[in-house]
């Protein structure tokens, strides 16, 4: 018995010994990963958190990272074939996501605004493979903001409030002088997730019964729902309701 325990325990040992170096990249990666971030950001110093590896499929390297110089949490994506970082986009919505929260004001609380990101972290198409790179001479005058990723509302009880607040939101921004080409409110109702995209003008325009109504047509869609009206957007299926007024004054799906 004492010999089988003795097995079992250098087992322990041993799987435990396993765990911990799974949890530090291999030195060469290491290397690499530094090497590439003294390149790409020359004079400031970054610290590797931690890593996952996708064993499966890619074989991707996800490294968690900090930079000590902007305090400033950030992820790369490695591979043989690639190597992205989301540096620059954590750190413009790091500056501007801050200063749309004090724009709304009590509208936030009112309003059921859970989280606002100013910039989607991935690049456009690149289907979550690669980050978004963001001009360093980027505009951080939160009154030049033109548009937002993501708007998430939580606890709506149903469409009413969620039309109600869709406007407290655009409304508050408004007056801060901070008029909107695109925004998209993601929220769920009767369980039901719903992603909204609009801009300033058109919610200027539509009535509030209206923009209720839309929403509410949106619940009476059936599981499978028509498929140009859902999108798969991170493990989630969304009903998507694009609303935007053309020059005329008409309806468009798209600006």
């Amino acid at each position: 018995m004492k010999y089988v325990r003795k097995i079992a325990a250098l087992l322990l040992a041993a799987s435990l010994i396993l765990a911990v170096c799974a949890c530090t990249p291999s030195k060469k990666i290491q290397n690499k990963v530094y090497e590439y971030l003294d390149s790409k950001y020359k004079g400031m110093e970054f610290e590797l958190i931690d890593y996952t590896q996708d064993k499966e499929t890619s074989g991707k390297y996800t490294i968690n990272v900090k930079c000590l110089t902007t305090n400033v949490d950030f992820e790369i994506y490695y591979t043989s074939m690639l190597t992205t970082d989301s540096y620059s986009v954590r750190l413009a919505n790091s500056v501007i996501d801050p200063q749309l929260d004090e724009a709304l004001g009590d509208a936030r609380e009112l309003a059921c605004v859970e989280d606002v990101q100013w910039l989607d972290l991935y690049a456009d198409d690149s289907n979550g493979y690669k980050f978004r790179e963001v001009d360093a001479g980027i505009s951080y005058d939160v009154k030049d903001v033109k548009e937002i990723y993501r708007i998430k509302l939580s606890e709506l009880e149903d469409a009413n409030e969620a039309a109600q607040c869709v406007y407290m939101v655009m409304t508050a921004f408004d007056k801060e002088g901070i008029e909107l080409d695109k925004a998209t409110f993601e929220f769920t109702v009767e369980g039901k997730p719903i992603l909204f995209t609009t801009d300033t003008t058109s919610i200027k325009q539509i009535p509030l019964e209206d923009l209720e109504a839309k929403f509410y047509a949106c619940l009476l869609y059936t599981s499978p729902s028509p498929p140009d009206r859902n999108i798969l957007y991170k493990n989630t299926l969304y009903n998507e309701i694009n609303y935007f007024l053309d020059d005329s004054g008409k309806e468009t799906q798209e600006k």
